[in-house]
């Protein structure tokens, strides 16, 4: 009997945990502060604030894979939300690409991560308007090594970035086209 109640506890757990995310569907989705991006089967979407970010999506679970949103964040507020023990870095309208660079590079090594590293920003298009992309790397706590990029654009509403990540050992490299993909299809409509 104890063992049926721990196998049924185990279950009902693992069923919330999957519950807590969304298919994305084959359309134009909404992101929020005006961002939408076109949206394909394999990627997963969890709820808002998941990793600090606005939106977070994944195809094999967010520890192994991630398209992370950040969505008009404007002058003076923290890049990623963090819990009460500590405050995110503040971004800045008059930060650079290599200050914003920085900045993603010093939140991801005051949350516990290892060997991280930043590419120098690169200017690009970033949903028609004129942006930034740098690759980073860092190792986890338990010392797993992901490879990422970044892609944004300052504007007037504020900072939108988006940024990918997988292990280098595997997503990175397998899910880099899809996420190449997502990105590019990125549009912030004007008000």
């Amino acid at each position: 009997m104890r063992r049926v109640l721990v196998l049924a506890l185990g279950l009902a757990v693992g069923l919330t945990a999957c519950a807590r995310f969304q298919p994305v569907q084959r359309d134009r989705v909404a992101v929020g502060g005006g961002l939408s991006v076109m949206g394909s089967a394999v990627w997963n979407r969890f709820p808002v604030g998941v990793l600090g970010a606005d939106a977070a999506w994944t195809q094999d679970g967010l520890p192994l894979d991630r398209v992370l949103f950040y969505v008009a964040h404007g002058d003076g507020t923290p890049l990623f939300e963090h819990g009460r023990d500590r405050r995110s870095l503040e971004y800045r309208a008059n930060m650079t690409a290599t200050e914003i660079a920085d900045l993603w590079a010093s939140e991801l090594a005051l949350a516990g991560n290892g060997d991280v590293r930043t590419g120098a920003p690169q200017p690009v298009r970033f949903a028609g308007l004129p942006g930034f992309r740098f690759d980073y790397s860092y190792a986890n706590p338990s010392g797993l090594v992901f490879d990422g990029f970044v892609v944004g654009a300052a504007t007037a509403k504020g900072l939108y970035l988006i940024a990918f990540a997988g292990t280098r050992a595997h997503h990175f490299l397998a899910y880099r086209s899809a996420a190449e993909h997502l990105i590019g299809s990125a549009e912030i409509a004007v008000e």
